[in-house]
């Protein structure tokens, strides 16, 4: 066997160890190929290492072939050490790959370190780590070690701490392929924890599901690292494609505040730190919930930034619709809360709807924290047949008078929400409308504090005497003059003959594009302009692609 290819593992006479730690141990060859014919009960360490653990073998003789049939081999730890540890402690380079595999009842199922200067690549790949009595997977470095991980369709569930776990700014994770990290529990971070600096890229179709924390991140916490979600193909390297195009990131059903004591924050994402940084593309935020932030949270300086699609002319697995943030729920902020210390949001070109909670149903920004929607549609949202929650204000602003909150809405359209109180309740901050459609049952502006503010240019709304409208505000029916093609499927696109269409001068630094990657600013010859050229809402209706709701087409 002195300087073999590959060397067997299993349970029959053609294999060349009966254990993988024998073989890691051996140094007669790094690439290692494990049966499935019995199980492994070790904890293997790969100290300075090389090293392919490569399951997906019937047996020995199958191995020695390289004919898989993508079994995956059963390595089982004694519950305290991980299952895997792997460990860079010298300064070259070193490269591990794990496949095929299911790693369970370990401390942690995998556990990565690097140091001293080390750089160390690690690939996982078709790899379930589930059952560990800590993480799933963790990674950090220490003394200017450098460690990058890609998890390639894995499944990361059942773990008694984060599923996924990245800490140090010499640390970086990529998450793709048809990967789910579920059913994970921890303090922060159920499914997966961004520490100091670590950089983790998810990208579609990835699933981010059902799993809890006792705090804050039921699905994801982010503290001073940095996150990046995309639903967009990227590209492909070393057999691994990273993102696809017909199919968002899903972060759905996790839970904070998941032991009741009413401290939980960011069901979804909870993203903190002045470093931290969060930018997801195409994805869908969904059923999360919390007692602050039911979609999610940031706080403490924080930027999260939630957009419908990366430039115009790369249309997302759902055009008009690429990033949804729905049916999440909360106490405060059903869709999202930010606050305090220059914490940063932005929401645009998405779709939010089915939110609930007992105040701020989409949204609650308290603090000095500033929050941005633009060319985004906000409908039934508040709709809560069980009465669960007060629903009490769409957006609630919420500062004091030596500091006040902002939330600006630029190009939104509003209808159809079932709300409790006003649209906008404003206690000493800063609400700016511009170019936007405001449709609901409630007063649209209630505001208290003395040194509360509020502006309004380019807008239509159902009613006017509850704020200052201005004159570039209009008051429209809709019951006499329809708006949008139809709201009761979903449908928010603008009406051929719409007030809405050609409404606006230009008051927007950068108007973009709208909900459909249709720039805006397009004049309609067949409409007089009111003001301008500029229509109004998430919707710019084009002459070419939009007439066909003229003759009565797609009206679902």
């Amino acid at each position: 066997m002195a300087g073999a290819p590959y060397l067997t593992v299993g349970a029959d006479n053609a294999c060349d160890f009966d254990t993988i730690q024998a073989a890691i141990n051996s140094v007669i060859s790094n690439h290692i190929r494990i049966a499935s014919n019995k199980s492994y009960f070790e904890n293997l360490e790969i100290i300075n290492g090389n090293e392919k653990l490569v399951g997906g073998y019937a047996d020995c003789t199958q191995a020695a072939q390289n004919i898989t049939d993508l079994s995956q081999a059963n390595v089982t730890g004694n519950g305290t050490d991980p299952v895997i540890y792997i460990n860079a402690l010298l300064s070259n380079n070193y490269d591990v790959e794990v496949k095929n595999l299911v790693i369970a009842n370990g401390g942690h199922g995998i556990y990565i370190r690097s140091q001293n200067s080390a750089d160390l690549s690690v690939l996982v790949k078709g790899v379930r780590m589930f059952n560990n009595n800590n993480q799933g997977l963790s990674v950090l470095d220490n003394n200017g070690g450098q460690a990058n991980v890609v998890m390639d369709k894995v499944q990361v569930d059942f773990n008694d701490n984060s599923g996924v776990s990245c800490d140090g700014e010499n640390t970086s994770v990529k998450i793709a392929g048809t990967s789910v990290i579920s059913n994970n529990s921890a303090e922060n971070g159920g499914g997966l924890s961004v520490f100091n600096g670590c950089d983790v890229s998810v990208y579609s179709p990835t699933e981010i599901k059902d799993n809890e924390a006792d705090t804050s991140g039921g699905g994801v916490n982010v503290f001073k690292g940095s996150l990046n979600v995309i639903g967009l193909h990227s590209t492909c390297e070393n057999g691994v494609c990273f993102g696809v195009d017909d199919a968002p990131v899903i972060i759905s059903g996790n839970v904070a505040n998941a032991d009741g004591d009413n401290s939980g924050n960011g069901g979804g994402i909870m993203v903190s730190g002045v470093d931290a940084d969060v930018s997801i593309i195409n994805a869908q935020i969904n059923d999360n919930q919390a007692r602050h932030g039911g979609g999610f949270y940031a706080q403490s300086g924080a930027s999260i930034n939630l957009i419908g699609y990366e430039t115009p002319v790369q249309e997302c697995w759902q055009p008009g619709a690429c990033m949804q943030l729905f049916d999440n729920r909360a106490i405060f902020g059903g869709g999202f809360a930010a606050e305090s210390d220059d914490t940063e949001v932005l929401i645009y070109a998405s779709e939010v709807m089915g939110n609930r909670a007992d105040k701020g149903i989409v949204g609650r920004i308290i603090g000095n924290a500033s929050a941005e929607i633009a060319s985004t549609i906000i409908h039934h949202n508040g709709m809560d047949p069980d009465n669960t929650y007060n629903n009490d204000a769409l957006f609630h602003i919420y500062g004091q008078q030596t500091f006040a909150p902002s939330l600006a809405l630029r190009a939104v359209s509003i209808a159809d929400n079932s709300i409790a109180g006003h649209v906008f309740d404003n206690f000493h901050g800063d609400l700016t409308v511009t170019s936007s459609i405001v449709f609901d049952q409630q007063d649209v502006y209630l505001e208290s504090g003395n040194t509360a503010s509020a502006s309004y240019q380019c807008v239509i709304a159902h009613e006017s005497d509850s704020f200052n409208a201005g004159g570039s505000v209009s008051v429209v029916d809709r019951s006499m003059t329809p708006v949008f093609v139809n709201p009761n499927a979903g449908n928010y696109h603008l009406l051929v003959d719409s007030p809405a269409i050609d409404y606006c001068y230009e008051i927007m630094d950068d108007p973009g594009s709208d909900l459909d990657y249709d720039s805006r600013g397009a004049d309609n010859p067949d409409v007089i302009n009111l003001h301008g050229t500029y229509d109004i809402g998430a919707d710019e209706f084009d002459i070419n692609d939009d007439i066909i709701f003229k003759n009565g087409l797609e009206q679902d």
